[in-house]
């Protein structure tokens, strides 16, 4: 992913057009941000160590703010704090007092309550997901950092956001000798998916299997790897969503390419038109069919049902997913927060996919923070959970 610097000056004009994306268009916001850090994640009845993705329900999302990276960042943003229960507690990190200020008055101008926010002291980029891992055992947190010789200097920020989140809470920050970036890991109640390049940068002398234990005795649970030989993408949560325990949903570039000539009927009677930061042609999408088709295959071989949702490659490595999306479980309600590009022909296709397997589809503008290679799952990270309650059935 691309990454953001922190800006000199905030200019008058910049600020004056941040207000106005922040404020939106009207709509009913069901509750303010709750305040406070929690002092851990709360009781957990699945195997996995981390967050299993749609089977447990959110309790406290983390997202960082940058200001030279705001205008990308907060349609997203606005959507999410907008779609989220008013028990969930988000927390933002922010460089320190001049971006804490900032960010209240885009909160304001929003109509989202005033944010809880963290001062971290260092430069931060929008990325939350990639240099935090939270581990819980179901009395506390662990935030688990990479190492520190694999991050670089643009990063370290982000690195730092553990330490401070752990001293307002009581979590512990734990440094790694490990390289590895969220967005490369995902967890279900049975399964840590691991994508193959995080294996081989943690396998000394080509040693993957050791790599492997190693992921399986930190996640307490049994590792797939996923995109060998050849990823289809740097993080695995790019095209791969874990929807349960028994299933996930992954990106079908030739179901993109099959609506391609619709997007573009649709853009000469709408001017709706894909984003234009990479070129979206049927020749990128079939170039990485068989990517997809050794993921598929792997994923079968573990006894996992597959969804196939649309994806589409750019000639110059963008990609358009509605795959990095958050998944949670709230009572018997199955909740997916999903990138859109406002291109109905393929946001709807997608939704459809999500829908037909039970799920209440919150749709988050990304349509901006797209081209700085990240959406929804990349700009957030899930640091407390709790068991998912079914509603108690009916006397």
């Amino acid at each position: 992913m691309s990454r953001f610097g922190r800006p000199p000056v905030l200019s008058a004009a910049l600020l004056a057009g941040l207000l106005a994306l922040a404020r939106g268009p009207a709509q009913q916001v069901g509750g303010a941000p709750a305040t406070g850090v929690p002092a851990g994640a709360t009781q957990l009845r699945q195997r996995s160590a981390s967050f299993p993705e749609g089977t447990a329900t959110i309790d406290h999302l983390l997202l960082h703010f940058d200001p030279e990276s705001a205008n990308e960042w907060l349609p997203a943003c606005r959507d999410l704090v907008r779609a989220m229960p008013a028990a969930v507690q988000v927390t933002i990190a922010v460089h320190g007092p001049e971006e804490h200020a900032l960010l209240e008055r885009l909160f304001a101008a929003a109509r989202l309550g005033t944010p809880n926010v963290v001062e971290v002291g260092r430069s931060l980029t929008p990325w939350a997901r990639d240099r935090l891992l939270a581990v819980g055992d179901g009395s506390r947190v662990d935030l688990l950092t990479p190492r520190l010789d694999c991050v670089g200097p643009s990063y370290a920020g982000d690195v730092a956001t553990a330490d401070v989140l752990a001293d307002r809470s009581g979590a512990r920050s734990i440094p790694l000798a490990l390289d590895f970036e969220g967005g490369d890991l995902e967890c279900s109640a049975k399964f840590a998916f691991v994508g193959w390049g995080t294996i081989l940068a943690n396998a000394p002398g080509g040693r993957t299997e050791d790599a492997i234990r190693g992921f399986e005795r930190l996640l307490r649970t049994d590792v797939v790897v996923v995109g060998r030989p050849a990823p289809p993408h740097d993080h695995l949560d790019m095209y791969l969503t874990v929807l349960d325990e028994h299933t996930v949903a992954l990106g079908d570039p030739l179901a993109g390419a099959a609506l391609l000539a619709e997007v573009e009927a649709e853009a000469a009677g709408t001017g709706v038109e894909l984003p234009g930061f990479d070129a979206w042609t049927e020749a990128a999408q079939r170039s990485m069919a068989s990517c997809y088709d050794d993921v598929l295959r792997d994923l079968l071989l573990h006894g996992l049902t597959v969804l196939r949702v649309p994806i589409l490659h750019g000639e110059e490595g963008g990609v358009l997913t509605w795959n990095n999306a958050l998944v949670e479980r709230r009572g018997d309600e199955h909740r997916i927060y999903l990138p859109v590009y406002g291109v109905p022909t393929l946001d709807d296709a997608a939704s459809r996919v999500y829908r037909g397997a039970g799920f209440r589809v919150f749709p988050i503008d990304v349509a901006r923070i797209a081209a700085s290679g990240g959406t929804v799952r990349c700009i957030t990270n899930v640091i407390g959970w709790s068991a998912a309650v079914r509603p108690a059935p009916a006397r």
